[in-house]
């Protein structure tokens, strides 16, 4: 196995025992075969990390690596980059499923394009599998502007050489005093899009050559359990990233915040 071509697949878990057996098995299912995935189960109370292991002996492809304590999505993740051995990194959410072609495609993409990020489209589908609409990519620049005015790229859909990720890691958003307070009136836990962040690290500081496939390569689960029902909590993540992460005063960080939330009310793409 040529590890230079090696695709490293990073999955986190945290009580997925309904959805993880399926999204692994579309990760397996990948015609391009010169993968390795790695799961990273968070200190799981269900029986989801009995159903990891289960798969893992009967592919070797397969790397489990267990939280005694749970962590969190970010250190998750920061901990698949850490154990990835291949050249290009993929994310997926245990909920998600991969067209079966997903990794072979893109990789071609960037071959053709001179790449080295590539995204695809994501077609929706509900708590049962049961697929909805497809959303489309419009755009054609792809720059730290550009994202700035809306996360172009599904995170299950990404793929990106592991150089553009050197000394570049996910990170938990920050929040002061006043914004812990709206947290906790709205009965919101967690700040959410960490990914986004991690997106606008690489277009800010990286030079990115980003191509797009316009086709749906990627199942997106939505459910009552995932975050991204919740449009309070997905706006003030929002807000937060502009003023925390990206230094933006009140005044721009809202008008950012506004621009997205004014396209997926009239757009529905969000």
């Amino acid at each position: 196995m040529n590890e230079l071509k090696m695709v490293s697949v990073i999955m986190p878990n945290y009580n997925y025992a309904r959805y993880i057996q399926q999204s692994i098995e579309a990760v397996l299912a990948q015609t391009y075969l010169n993968i390795e995935l790695i799961i990273i189960d968070d200190a799981s109370t269900d029986n989801s990390l009995e159903i990891i292991k289960n798969l893992s002996e009967k592919d070797h492809r397969i790397k489990v690596v267990v939280n005694d304590l749970n962590k969190g999505v970010v250190a998750c993740r920061n901990l698949g980059i850490e154990n990835a051995r291949g050249m290009y990194l993929c994310f997926i959410d245990p909920d998600d499923i991969w067209e079966i072609n997903k990794i072979n495609l893109q990789l071609e993409a960037l071959q053709k394009h001179n790449g080295n990020l590539c995204f695809t489209d994501i077609q929706i589908i509900d708590a049962e599998g049961v697929k909805g609409k497809i959303r489309k990519h419009y755009y054609h620049e792809y720059s730290y502007n550009s994202l700035l005015k809306r996360n172009f790229i599904p995170h299950s859909t990404l793929l990106v050489q592991k150089g553009l990720l050197e000394n570049i890691r996910y990170e938990d958003i920050w929040v002061n005093n006043f914004q812990q307070w709206i947290m906790n009136k709205l009965a919101i836990k967690k700040i959410i899009h960490e990914d986004y962040v991690l997106l606008l690290k690489i277009f800010k500081t990286k030079n990115v050559q980003a191509v797009h496939l316009s086709q749906p390569l990627v199942l997106y689960r939505v459910h009552p359990n995932n975050y991204s029902g919740n449009y309070f909590k997905k706006f003030l993540s929002l807000y937060c990233i502009y003023r925390n992460t990206q230094g933006f005063n009140f005044i721009k960080s809202i008008f950012f915040t506004l621009r997205i939330a004014v396209l997926a009310s009239i757009k529905n793409i969000s």
